[in-house]
């Protein structure tokens, strides 16, 4: 009894554990990488989508999203299979099961205004934005301290992506650009400065 009672108490320990400690599966250098990517499509999307097509936009930007999903993907898997201990594998689990509702709404909201298309995808960029930001909220345990500001960034910049649906600036090329290209660009940062400067 004593034995299985041992058993319990260190089972609640590393669960305690898992959920306390930072997960440190995301890297700077890909995470700002796929800022630059944001900003690079702001830069491209003029000269690939016509001006006030908001289907060509939602796929445009939908296409980006999935490449760095894909992309950051590769580098969690790596390091999941690799370099993480047992412990860090099950924070790597747990933050998937955080943040992985997220990236489903994402792709459903998507898919069932697309159909819809006239002024409703207007609001797809303050959507994006603002699941995202419930993303971050989510899986704030596992993250460092100032990933909150971070959510708070990309809550704020749905706001002011929803007030321009009015005047259909939602669209913009940069909206996307500068919410998401300085929001990852922030997330790298925090990163770095909290997870990899001291810890290699």
């Amino acid at each position: 009894m004593e034995l299985q009672k041992a058993i319990i108490q260190l089972n609640e320990i590393h669960a305690q554990i898992t959920k306390t400690e930072f997960y440190r599966g995301f890297r700077t250098i890909p995470v700002a990488l796929t800022g630059i990517t944001a900003f690079l499509a702001a830069l491209i999307q003029p000269y690939w989508i016509a001006a006030n097509d908001p289907p060509a936009f939602v796929r445009f930007w939908s296409l980006i999203a999935t490449l760095n999903i894909i992309y950051i993907s590769v580098f969690i898997v790596y390091d999941y299979q690799s370099r993480q201990t047992e412990i860090e594998r099950q924070k790597a689990r747990h933050v998937l099961k955080q943040f992985s509702p997220t990236l489903i709404a994402g792709a459903l909201v998507t898919a069932m205004m697309y159909p819809i298309q006239g002024d409703i995808l207007y609001w797809l960029p303050g959507l994006w934005s603002l699941i995202f930001s419930l993303g971050l909220f989510a899986c704030q345990p596992y993250f460092p301290k100032n990933t909150f500001w971070l959510g708070v960034y990309y809550l704020s910049a749905s706001s002011i992506l929803f007030m321009q649906v009015p005047t259909h600036q939602s669209l913009h090329p940069w909206g996307m650009g500068i919410v998401f290209g300085l929001g990852q660009l922030l997330a790298a940062t925090i990163i770095y400065r909290e997870l990899e400067s001291n810890h290699g």
